[in-house]
Order: C-alpha cells, then sequence, then structure tokens
C-alpha cells in the first residue's frame, strides 16, 4: 500500500527494515500491521493517486518544540525508556515524538480547543 509521510520525513525504520521516503513524499509497504503502525504511531496517511491527501487545517500540536531538555528527558523516562546523557537535544526530542501517541494528541488537541474557546 502506498502511504504519505509527514513532511520532512526522509527515512524510517520499521520492525528493522529502513524504508525510504520517494521524492513525492510516499513509501509503499505491505502488511496491515505496518499500514496501522505506520499511520496510527507516526503520522503517515494512505496516498490515493487520484488525489493526495489534503492537509491539515492546522499542524498537528507538538508539544516537543517548546520543552526544555529536562522537561523531554523526563517525558521519555516516563514511558518507561532509558536515557542516554550525551544524546543531543534534537535527537531526544525526536525519540519523545516517537513515543507520542494518537490518545496523548487528542487530549492536547482538545485542551487546546477548550483553551482557545474560553479565550474569547
Amino acid at each position: 500500500m502506498k502511504l504519505l509521510a509527514p513532511i520532512g520525513t526522509s527515512s524510517i525504520s520499521l520492525g528493522g527494515e529502513s524504508l525510504e521516503i520517494d521524492n513525492d513524499g510516499t513509501v509503499t509497504v505491505s502488511g496491515v500491521a505496518a499500514v496501522r503502525e505506520l499511520c496510527d504511531t507516526h503520522g503517515f496517511t494512505i496516498f490515493n493517486a487520484e488525489k493526495p491527501a489534503a492537509p491539515a487545517e492546522k499542524p498537528p500540536v507538538d508539544k516537543f518544540t517548546d520543552m526544555s531538555r529536562a522537561e523531554i528527558i523526563g517525558y521519555i523516562k516516563s514511558k518507561g525508556l532509558p536515557v542516554v546523557p550525551q544524546t543531543g537535544t534534537e535527537e531526544l526530542r525526536a525519540a519523545a515524538r516517537l513515543q507520542y501517541s494518537p490518545d496523548e494528541r487528542a487530549a492536547d488537541d482538545a485542551a487546546a480547543k477548550a483553551a482557545a474557546e474560553a479565550g474569547k
């Protein structure tokens, strides 16, 4: 199945296999589990050759952009993962984004929406 990668994604490793993203931003994968993992966990969308997936109205909440290094480390550790102290902040931020579940994103989106409505 052909999937459209999130903007800025050039490759991804899935099950120990490196997948390169084509110049048009797509990658072909086989297996329902692989498609589900890429879509649910990593933000890929199913590519329609006749009509590309429309971009979201607004970019998804990325709470990691404004987090301090200590906050990012705390988030990663809260997921039960080890943190190597020599790892750069951008690498830690990328690792945290990989752990950001769809449920967490939905909760953050709902909180942002509620805050915006309260500010009206």
